[in-house]
């Protein structure tokens, strides 16, 4: 997969769905975050504002858990500037914000109807976790990569090699 060379890169996103989303400040983010009892990891903040509420096209996005398998499609990055227009991933966190808790933080949608998610659950250095929201027989959890970063470093083509 490729490797991003910083938090400010841009993702290829679906210029069909219209314009662009203003950018919003890295530091609305962070508050954002805040108000939920999280810090931000080191590039977050740079990375949605960059790339917030961007709907991304098909085949361009993609990322593989840590253990491999099956890539996951990103489809949006969370907008977190409520003046935005609104993205399904604002919706939702909204209808499963009671049952992620405090330590799962919603920062992207996957085409297959998930979140991907900032993982608190195991101290103040988030891992990302894709959290199945829609699986019948319980919630499915799959580790997409132990920081940030190495997420950042996951995200690629469908088909590019681990």
């Amino acid at each position: 997969m490729r490797i991003l060379a910083s938090g400010m890169d841009m993702l290829p996103w679906d210029a069909a769905d219209g314009p662009a989303p203003a950018p919003v400040p890295p530091g609305t983010i962070v508050r954002d975050l805040a108000a939920r009892g999280v810090a931000a990891p080191p590039g977050y903040a740079e990375y949605a504002a960059a790339n917030g509420g961007k709907r991304f096209p098909s085949g361009r996005n993609f990322v593989r858990g840590k253990m491999g398998g099956e890539p996951i499609g990103l489809a949006t990055v969370l907008h977190f500037d409520p003046r935005q227009p609104r993205r399904w991933a604002a919706d939702i966190w909204e209808q499963t914000e009671d049952e992620l808790g405090p330590k799962l933080i919603p920062i992207a949608t996957t085409y297959h109807a998930g979140l991907v998610c900032l993982d608190y659950r195991r101290g103040e250095s988030p891992g990302v976790v894709s959290f199945d929201f829609e699986a019948m027989a319980g919630r499915k959890i799959l580790v997409l990569a132990d920081s940030f970063e190495d997420f950042l470093f996951r995200i690629g083509p469908r088909d590019a090699p681990d």
